[in-house]
């Protein structure tokens, strides 16, 4: 059947007809055929013509006897009958065919029982079926949003990003934030400013009431906003690598559960934090801090606690009784303090090995990045024979989420070689940019790891994939494994401060590898018992040493849900 046909003929199906038409085309001639044809309008107009609220009459001219022909004292309207006869006369052709075209696609649409899906669309009245026609699109209920698009900035100013809930801003030279982004406050859950030159965010910002996700790490505050605390429905900020040296009162909103300051200058922190009570992973590594809030043990679902890298000059600043107390706490990191320099220095010096030139190595593909640093594979000439394997970590900067590189290094040479342990080879030296970097074992092939790290809605556990499941052996001999590497890590006066499943590389037959040392730390050496401590606490290093094997205690439990035989973990656990 030859196109015209088709069109004139009511006879052909609907996947020839409705289905293969836009639905825009399909309203356009509805709208059509109800102007030439549809009923008459409230205001008296005759079928086919505007409607009178449209319509410019034209007032008569006192003293004239046909006001509207004389066109030199009164100017025709351009909607008078006149020239909307010779309007409707240009039109009226194509106003029939599509009048005609509509009463084909209704007739089919109802042989098919489809019209209920076109009223649907057209009203937003009527639910629409599960499997639309494919000429109905799915409608999008948020504008698509592409990470570290060029364009986001231009499409928001635009108006393009209208119901949105993530917003993508990083690196866009902002000084000041757009004041679009407040039209968005019905709907933005996830705000990312990151990479930007903002100093400070306005008042009206706590009109952005569905707001949960705020990121604006390297950035210019120097204060965090006391705004901030006015965002009822605030769930993780970040602020990393920005010049904060004030957290006021005000700023701390009840409903965090992470909270990120890393690398910057705050020296106290407010009594306020302790009404955080939701909080489960604050990261302040890098800062001045040189004690911490007695109110912290308000914060009993703490999980995670990061403390490295500021100014804490004794083990009861950094340490406190409260913070030893918390009944979650299981992941800590508290090296590259002024208390603990000396025992790193120490651990240097005695486990050292020859440092590695750049120039000897000859970098491969990345096998991994995290938070403080990349993984590169390796080749090391180490003498005149052939190169051997090895994997090269190199440093993101000066400070990473954990702490110091030079702390995670000295971690690194004090573990020693183990069996269920990433074994170290050297420090790198001689980098051109003069990164930071380190020489370790490489995983042999066949490896992967046990888990993902925690997602912004996992908070403090790992992400493991859908469906996955252990058989009893595998399970027990990655239990096995991380409580010997524990053990042998404690022995030799470490704690690790982030055992994690994304920290474990596994193999099929079970066999398990314990890496990243980024949030090690020495156990202090002043370890007798002390009198500011519950008598539950015990010795200092039992209390750090407690914490670890709380760590170990989650990932058993996390092995035991995707183990057919959870009883077996559960003989493993250790009791904390």
């Amino acid at each position: 059947m030859s196109e015209p046909a088709r069109q004139a003929s009511p006879q052909h199906t609907v996947s020839e007809n409705i289905k293969s038409k836009p639905i825009e085309t399909v309203l356009q001639a509805l709208f059509f055929a109800d102007f030439l044809f549809g009923p008459k309008r409230k205001s008296g107009a005759r079928r086919g013509e505007y409607p009178a609220p449209c319509r410019k009459q034209a007032q008569p001219v006192p003293g004239a006897k046909n006001s509207l022909c004389k066109k030199a004292k009164q100017p025709q309207s351009p909607l008078t009958p006149s020239s909307h006869e010779r309007e409707r006369a240009r039109y009226a052709p194509m106003l029939k065919l599509r009048a005609h075209q509509v009463a084909c696609w209704a007739l089919d649409a109802t042989r098919a029982g489809a019209w209920l899906k076109m009223r649907a669309f057209a009203r937003m009245t009527l639910p629409m079926d599960p499997t639309p026609p494919t000429a109905l699109p799915k409608p999008v209920p948020n504008p698509p949003n592409p990470p570290n698009s060029a364009d986001t900035l231009a499409r928001l100013r635009a108006g393009q990003l209208k119901g949105c809930t993530r917003l993508d801003l990083r690196g866009q030279g902002l000084r000041g934030l757009p004041p679009e982004v407040l039209l968005l406050a019905d709907t933005l859950e996830a705000l990312d400013l990151s990479g930007n030159q903002l100093h400070t965010l306005p008042e009206a910002f706590a009109g952005l009431h569905r707001l949960r996700v705020l990121f604006c790490s390297d950035n210019l505050f120097t204060t965090l906003p006391a705004v901030l605390g006015r965002c009822r429905a605030l769930d993780i900020i970040g602020f990393k690598a920005n010049q904060i040296e004030q957290v006021p009162a005000a700023s701390l909103a009840p409903s965090l559960r992470w909270l990120i300051l890393t690398d910057n200058r705050i020296a106290e922190l407010p009594h306020t934090l302790g009404a955080c009570t939701r909080l489960q992973k604050l990261m302040l590594a890098g800062n001045q801090l040189r004690g911490l809030p007695d109110s912290l043990a308000a914060c009993g679902r703490l999980e995670l606690l990061r403390i490295a890298a500021n100014q804490f000059d004794s083990v009861q600043a950094a340490l406190p009784a409260s913070l030893l107390a918390l009944p979650r706490l299981a992941w800590l990191a508290y090296a590259g303090n002024p208390f603990s320099l000396a025992a790193e220095r120490a651990a240097e010096l005695a486990h050292a090995k020859p440092p590695i030139p750049w120039q000897r190595l000859h970098l491969q593909g990345v096998l991994g990045e995290g938070a403080s640093g990349v993984i590169h594979a390796a080749l090391w000439q180490a003498d005149a024979g052939l190169a051997r394997p090895v994997a090269v970590k190199l440093f993101k900067g000066a400070i990473t989420s954990d702490g110091l590189p030079r702390s995670e290094m000295a971690a690194c040479l004090a573990a020693g070689e183990h069996p269920q342990l990433v074994g170290v080879q050297g420090q790198l030296i001689g980098h051109p940019d003069q990164t930071l970097g380190i020489v370790l074992n490489r995983i042999p092939t066949g490896f992967d790891n046990l888990a993902a790290p925690p997602s912004l809605a996992t908070c403090t556990r790992d992400v493991y994939a859908a469906g996955q499941r252990l058989d009893t052996a595998r399970a027990v001999g990655i239990a096995q494994a991380m409580t010997t590497a524990l053990a042998h890590l404690h022995g030799r006066g470490l704690v690790h401060g982030d055992l994690y499943a994304h920290n474990i590389q596994v193999d099929a037959a079970g066999r398990a590898l314990l890496g990243d040392f980024g949030a090690a730390s020495f156990l202090p050496t002043d370890d007798l018992p002390r009198g500011d401590q519950p008598p539950d606490a015990g010795r200092l290093g039992d209390a750090l040493r407690r914490f670890d094997r709380r760590a170990l205690a989650c990932l058993i439990d996390e092995l035991a849900l995707r183990c057919d035989e959870p009883a077996a973990l559960h003989a493993l656990r250790p009791t904390v």
